[in-house]
């Protein structure tokens, strides 16, 4: 399988499951997940948008999205309405790869790998191997496509070499949560660009679970509002317990995709510190 049509098949594979998917899983070497498992991953826990893990806001939409429809207008393509969701932004991925290929001249052909390393380097890698990681640790089904997806991405960033910069996603960030100064560091915390890791409403379970407290239907931020208000000490060494384990996960990857890593790294290791009780 080519690597353009590695990364469509990638981004086909975490969009809802039905019968076309079939063959795309046996291209994989995959099993089709049922229709609740990507809900309970894909809606419930992990949707798959580059906006809410690169945006200074931690929601869908707002600046990252804009930057990155920016990037699909740029490259003469058409944004659609979710132009960061990873169905299309690997979509996209493989149109330009194939573009590079097939170009006419070779002034079209470097034109056409510059925008598949800028889209590489700054909309995919700069999220992509984190949000893997958070996948990974939910276990299920999707583990497997997860494994995938990493060894592809780290097989591109060999490939296609270092950036020239860091992705513009990653510049000037707003700190990172520090519940020692900040009146309210659960808004930071919940961003992962930000705080650097990925807060999961499985991850307040387990922590939940942990300080023997039961957990509160509802967003995040107010499950762990009502954990913080019976047991802050707690919850803010779990935060910090998860934070670490972020740092050693990311540590784990190839060194090959640093330099869109060592910013999730830098900002876990902050996150840790800052939540660590002394």
């Amino acid at each position: 399988m080519s690597s353009a049509d590695l990364a469509r098949s990638l981004g086909v594979f975490c969009e809802r499951p039905d019968r076309s998917l079939e063959p795309v899983a046996a291209a994989l070497g995959l099993e089709v997940p049922d229709r609740e498992e990507h809900t309970a991953l894909f809606v419930l826990s992990l949707p798959p948008y580059a906006s809410i893990y690169l945006g200074p806001e931690g929601r869908l939409g707002g600046q990252a999205r804009e930057i990155v429809g920016g990037f699909w207008r740029a490259v003469g393509a058409e944004p659609g309405s979710e132009p960061d969701h990873l169905a299309a932004l690997l979509g996209l991925y493989a149109s330009l790869r194939e573009r590079s290929e097939d170009a006419a001249s070779e002034a079209e052909g470097v034109l056409a790998v510059e925008a598949v390393r800028a889209l590489f380097w700054e909309h995919l890698a700069s999220w992509l191997p984190a949000y893997l990681l958070a996948v990974r640790a939910r276990g299920g089904a999707y583990a497997a496509w997860a494994d995938l997806a990493v060894a592809f991405v780290t097989d591109e960033a060999r490939r296609l070499g270092p950036p020239a910069q860091g992705s513009i996603h990653h510049r000037s960030v707003p700190s990172a949560p520090d519940p020692s100064s900040d009146e309210d560091f659960l808004d930071p915390l919940l961003t992962p660009v930000r705080s650097g890791i990925i807060v999961t409403r499985y991850d307040i379970a387990a922590l939940a679970a942990d300080l023997g407290l039961g957990m509160r239907m509802g967003e995040r931020r107010y499950a762990l509002e009502e954990l913080f208000a019976h047991d802050a000490e707690g919850v803010l060494q779990g935060v910090a317990e998860l934070a670490a384990r972020w740092v050693r996960r990311l540590e784990a990857f190839d060194r090959v995709l640093a330099p869109a890593l060592d910013h999730w790294r830098r900002r876990a290791a902050a996150t840790q510190a800052a939540f660590t009780l002394l």
